[in-house]
């Protein structure tokens, strides 16, 4: 029979070997975890150290995943040859996706070095370098035109006329804005002063097919506000607000009563409240009840977006059609009284 003192040793020494067991784990662990880890690390594409530019094809190299036709892209060549003619600036165009992991600004200067574009006198040349993924773009001139282009002028012209048209995506329409104020600068023209004949005629192209959308979004949107004033819209709007707040309800009464709550509180309201269609209300209010307004949020949500992207003068056609639309409903109701 073992003593006290040797069932202590006994234990001891376990827990000595399991701690020396457990430490051994944790080293044979950390070596195959950082022998792992290095492995992928090594297996893995390397950051580029050192800046790829393409080659320089045409005045304009499009690389980019982005919509430019090829009709687009001889039309931004013919006007670069044009003002190289007009003007003796050499302006080039670079399209791509990213510049990653460099600077927009490192990556312009290395494509100048490679390409060498303008006269090397004069050195007369600019490159303006889009990426479009970064939604990053750089007027890179060169140090014969900098008394013209300054910074300040490059800014202006990104940020005024370039940039506007690359948020709607429309490259083709910035690159040429890009072109035309580059012209008038050179021409010693103001900024600001109308493009080239030429040049116009494309940005009103772009300008009128880019209303025309617009001019559908506003159609759109007054039709569902119209809709929204008449009787049947009216009911549907009560069943959608009083069963949305109904559906709350479903915590305490359970869904089926809340889809029910739903459904009378909102032929009552619609009753008193809405000249016919009560029984839309009920159906709508039943609806609503059951599924709630969850999801009304994302639909809120994409309308504001697509509010936003109108202009206001698309926003003013809005109001004038449902002003309209009310107006015409106004007179139909007046007349109906009049001859009842």
């Amino acid at each position: 029979m073992l003593s006290c003192n040797d069932g202590m040793e006994s234990l001891i020494r376990d827990k000595k070997n399991l701690i020396k067991g457990l430490n051994m784990f944790t080293r044979l662990f950390s070596i195959i975890t950082l022998s792992f880890f290095s492995a992928i690390a090594f297996a893995a594409d390397p950051i580029p150290t050192e800046v790829i530019v393409p080659e320089l094809t045409k005045q304009a190299v499009f690389l980019t995943k982005e919509t430019i036709t090829q009709d687009e892209q001889q039309k931004i060549i013919n006007a670069l040859q044009a003002l190289e003619i007009k003007t003796k600036v050499a302006m080039t165009v670079l399209v791509i996706d990213s510049v990653a992991p460099f600077a927009i600004e490192e990556y312009s200067i290395k494509v100048a070095e490679k390409w060498k574009i303008g006269k090397s006198k004069e050195d007369n040349g600019l490159i303006f370098v889009i990426a479009t993924q970064d939604r990053k773009a750089r007027l890179e001139v060169g140090y014969g035109m900098e008394g013209q282009i300054t910074d300040a002028i490059s800014s202006r012209i990104l940020k005024d006329y370039v940039n506007p048209e690359f948020k709607n995506k429309n490259w083709y329409g910035g690159i040429m804005q890009a072109i035309g104020r580059v012209e008038n600068i050179a021409s010693g023209k103001p900024i600001d002063s109308p493009l080239s004949a030429e040049i116009k005629n494309v940005s009103s192209s772009n300008k009128k097919e880019t209303k025309q959308e617009l001019n559908g979004e506003a159609a759109a949107i007054a039709a569902i506000i119209s809709f929204f004033g008449t009787n049947i819209g009216k009911a549907i709007l009560v069943g959608l607000v009083i069963g949305g707040i109904s559906h709350f309800t479903r915590h305490f009464v359970g869904i089926k009563s809340a889809c029910g709550i739903g459904a009378v509180a909102s032929g009552i309201v619609s009753f008193i409240l809405v000249d016919g269609y009560f029984y839309v209300a009920v159906i709508s209010g039943g609806i609503f009840g059951l599924i709630g307004l969850a999801w009304l949020l994302d639909v809120i949500q994409a309308i504001c977006r697509l509010v936003v992207a109108v202009e206001v003068e698309v926003l003013a056609q809005i109001v004038i059609q449902v002003a309209a639309v009310n107006l015409v409903a106004v007179d139909h109701h007046l007349v109906g009284e009049i001859y009842n």
